[in-house]
């Protein structure tokens, strides 16, 4: 237990660190090309940190153990929208580009949809898995497309002056950075979820839970990294990004480790509708006033909160109904207070 507990300390260290590092190249890679961080989020970093859920979601779907896959992908994606998200602006309040707002946004609610509905019949085979490898290409192409179309970088920090920044060397600090945190991001998790398995926890819920929330570790250290260094655009299309390649690359690739992945009725009714609403929610947040403030970075967490205690309850077989009809209640609200915020601004840009 002791020696499982460590490897979860030093894996928070590694991560730290490697997100830091990671973060830095990438913005001084930015300005020297004249890229803007908002597309390094949204591709390199987003497919650096998004690594760690490529690994665990196609090892596990290999070994059989499809729950721990298709947990993984949604677990992680409800952390990057609720945690990372919900802690980096409670830190300090998020300003949106209003790009990500009319292209990122929007897709990570479609793909997020097409992941539902075809989850209905119980069961997401290689055929749907070459669907989303396919959608994948064209994000990524889409990202580049548009990136020629910036005029110029977007980057509020200030370093030295870029004449002297070497390409090759901020490269290999880069990747040095991406190996931190892949490592420290399986060093966590290994020792989570062995210590998971002793408590007798489940496949999906440790999915869910341990091995969601490990594999996320890089995107919070990572936006946390960003904001602090004043890079918002680069925390948000960090997250987005990330949770579209959790979409259509990882559970896309874990399809092809197995006959099938199998879903149960419940998984897909409760589980994925709490990540649609996450996912959707996003939209009228990010457009009213092209930020996202510490309140509502809070009523995040407090999602989040309410979701894992339905989840332990659901393990222990504890007031399951009450709490999940809690975690109703509290959506509705989070929806009708975010339908208000827009409705408030069009009538005030309207007067």
């Amino acid at each position: 237990m002791l020696l499982y507990a460590l490897y979860v300390l030093g894996g928070l260290i590694v991560l730290s660190y490697g997100a830091d590092r990671l973060i830095r190249s990438s913005v001084m890679i930015a300005q020297f090309y004249k890229v803007s961080p908002l597309i390094i989020g949204m591709t390199i970093v987003a497919f650096g940190t998004s690594a760690p859920e490529a690994a665990v979601s196609w090892i596990s779907t290999f070994y059989g153990q499809e729950g721990i896959a298709v947990g993984n992908v949604v677990g992680s994606n409800l952390f990057n929208i609720l945690v990372v998200l919900g802690v980096t602006a409670f830190i300090s309040p998020l300003k949106v580009n209003l790009k990500i707002i009319k292209v990122e946004v929007p897709l990570v609610i479609l793909f997020t949809a097409l992941m539902w509905g075809l989850f209905v019949d119980g069961r997401f085979a290689y055929i749907e898995g070459t669907i989303f490898l396919a959608l994948f290409v064209g994000f990524n192409y889409l990202q580049f497309y548009l990136s020629k179309k910036e005029k110029q970088a977007i980057v509020d920090i200030e370093v030295e002056d870029v004449s002297n920044v070497s390409p090759a060397k901020e490269s290999i600090y880069f990747v040095f950075g991406l190996i931190l945190l892949v490592g420290g991001s399986r060093l966590f998790v290994f020792g989570a979820e062995h210590l998971a398995r002793a408590l007798g926890i489940s496949d999906v819920i440790i999915g869910l839970t341990i091995v969601g929330i490990g594999t996320s570790l890089p995107e919070l250290a990572a936006s946390l990294a960003a904001a602090k260094q004043n890079q918002s655009d680069m925390a948000i299309g960090n997250v987005v990004g990330s949770n579209i390649y959790n979409l259509l690359l990882v559970l896309g690739g874990s399809a092809f480790f197995a006959d099938f992945i199998p879903m149960s009725e419940m998984f897909v009714r409760q589980d994925m509708l709490v990540l649609m609403f996450s996912t959707a929610i996003l939209l009228p947040v990010l457009h009213t006033q092209l930020s996202m403030s510490k309140f509502e970075g809070l009523s995040f967490l407090g999602l989040y909160v309410l979701y894992t205690i339905f989840l332990v309850c659901q393990t222990l077989a504890f007031h399951v109904d009450l709490i999940w009809t809690s975690l109703i209640y509290y959506m509705s609200a989070m929806a009708v207070f975010a339908v208000a915020k827009v409705l408030l601004e069009f009538k005030s840009k309207r007067c």
